[in-house]
């Protein structure tokens, strides 16, 4: 069993469940972080000394992972090796790379976005944010 630690309302939580959901991985998730709490208890921190979500354990292995990338890896890794994580190292580094962007350049333009739409009541939501964040995303847009 797959056991996950982290609100659907972050997108690191979100990207290891849709990873679980596409390798077809049965997942037990707690809710923990923002109004859950957990993650400043001490048997929490003894997990993920960063005390954020995601945190990950694998009953089958006992590994426990605390990043939402290395949790993804390790996912595709373990359960998807040669499809959604090549073997041919020339494919896994691409593969690598766009897991980096995505880390670096997807969540940062999409932050101020994500905040204001999913975390903040829409009586207090600020349209510049959003606004700068949708000409940031808008980036993507040589994807397709």
């Amino acid at each position: 069993m797959l056991r996950l630690w982290g609100r659907l309302s972050s997108i690191n939580v979100r990207k290891v469940v849709w990873a679980a959901q596409e390798l077809g991985l049965p997942l037990q998730r707690t809710d923990a972080g923002g109004q859950f709490g957990l993650v400043r208890e001490a048997a929490y921190l003894q997990r993920n000394p960063n005390g954020l979500v995601p945190l990950m354990e694998d009953d089958d292995t006992g590994l426990v992972l605390w990043e939402s990338n290395a949790i993804v890896r390790y996912l595709c890794a373990r359960h998807s090796a040669g499809k959604l994580y090549p073997e041919e190292l020339p494919a896994r580094f691409v593969a690598e790379q766009w897991m980096d962007w995505q880390q670096t350049t997807l969540n940062p333009a999409g932050r101020d976005a994500f905040m204001q739409w999913i975390r903040t009541p829409a009586a207090q939501r600020n349209s510049a944010l959003i606004a700068a964040s949708a000409t940031a995303f808008g980036l993507l847009k040589w994807l397709g």
